[in-house]
């Protein structure tokens, strides 16, 4: 090859080079904040970010561990990340104040709340904890949603002795037998007790006995809503990642673990079944055969009605203040 076509050769790498460089450089900073530390349910995160689905969007993801729903509340009203994932109902609480916040998706549609006990004490119905003690945490949406469960069923609330403790006494109390059973999340806590005791968990779930709140779901700060690029690509590489780790638990789980080696003490069988349990409440009855994460009027209806009656919420906004879904929907 001439001088001539060694220069040309040259100034073509560089082009490619600088172009490659470039490409890499438009991939915008965003941050998620989760609403707790790291458990299986946040699998899909991790899986969207290890697989390039973030990427592929534009997105230069950075997944944040969370101390708290409420942390996380407060946070995005504070625009120090630009998604949240917490609990609707606690999102929801703070924009009835007039805190500028918008639901954009929601995960976890069917209520994992439930009432967890050992399998040994046989418990098939609410009416069977009748005269039980049973341990909450002051103040939680599980707590909150308690007193509704127990309507439902025809329970009045004096016939249940509640034991109310900070999160990790709550669970203690139920593993040295101190209360008969706890209000938890089965996907995230049942297993943990079984890991830890060596003793079989059963539980209720609300959603079964008649109260069923939403609960996880992707937010913003209402600033942001005119941002629709940013918010569909993050929507639309969300709800692939929910999907393509559902059908690859154990990859969502690998990807979890690497990007948070603590995750359940290293424990992977744990998160694993984690994963699987949240990825079943996934739809609620009313969005099924929707997009992943994309959220009904009739859902909203049911939250907004249970904080309102039972969970000290005082002149509820219409619903259609509280999610939208127009980021599903992106040309």
């Amino acid at each position: 090859m001439n001088r001539r076509g060694v220069l040309a050769l040259a100034v073509i790498l560089a082009a490619l080079a600088l172009g490659s460089h470039a490409g890499a450089q438009t991939k915008t900073p965003v941050t998620l904040l989760l609403n707790f530390y790291t458990y299986g349910e946040h699998a899909a995160f991790a899986y969207g970010a290890a697989k390039g689905l973030y990427a592929e969007e534009g997105i230069d993801l950075t997944i944040k561990e969370g101390a708290g729903s409420g942390a996380t509340v407060n946070a995005i009203i504070g625009d120090s990340a630009r998604f949240g994932y917490a609990d609707a109902g606690t999102m929801a609480r703070a924009a009835t104040k007039d805190a500028p916040l918008r639901m954009v998706t929601n995960n976890v549609q069917t209520s994992p709340f439930s009432i967890i006990f050992f399998a040994d004490k046989g418990y098939k119905s609410v009416k069977d904890l009748i005269g039980k003690k049973v341990s909450f945490t002051a103040g939680d949406s599980l707590h909150q949603a308690w007193p509704a469960l127990l309507k439902v069923n025809g329970i009045d609330r004096s016939q249940i002795q509640e034991i109310l403790l900070a999160p990790a006494a709550k669970q203690t109390a139920v593993m040295t037998g101190s209360v008969d059973a706890m209000g938890g999340y089965y996907t995230t806590q049942a297993g943990a007790i079984e890991r830890e005791t060596k003793k079989k968990t059963a539980y209720l779930r609300y959603a079964d006995f008649g109260v069923n709140p939403m609960t996880q779901g992707l937010f913003i700060n209402t600033k942001y809503l005119g941002d629709k690029a940013l918010n569909c690509k993050m929507v639309r590489a969300t709800t692939r990642a929910w999907l393509a780790a559902g059908k690859d638990p154990d990859s969502a789980t690998d990807a979890l673990h690497q990007l948070f080696p603590n995750t359940n003490k290293g424990a992977r069988d744990l998160t694993k079944q984690q994963w699987l349990d949240s990825y079943d409440l996934l739809y609620s009855k009313h969005t099924r055969g929707r997009a992943a994460g994309w959220m009904a009027k009739e859902d909203w209806e049911t939250l907004i009605k249970l904080l309102n009656e039972y969970g000290g919420m005082e002149k509820p906004r219409p619903v259609a203040d509280y999610y939208t879904n127009e980021f599903f929907d992106c040309k």
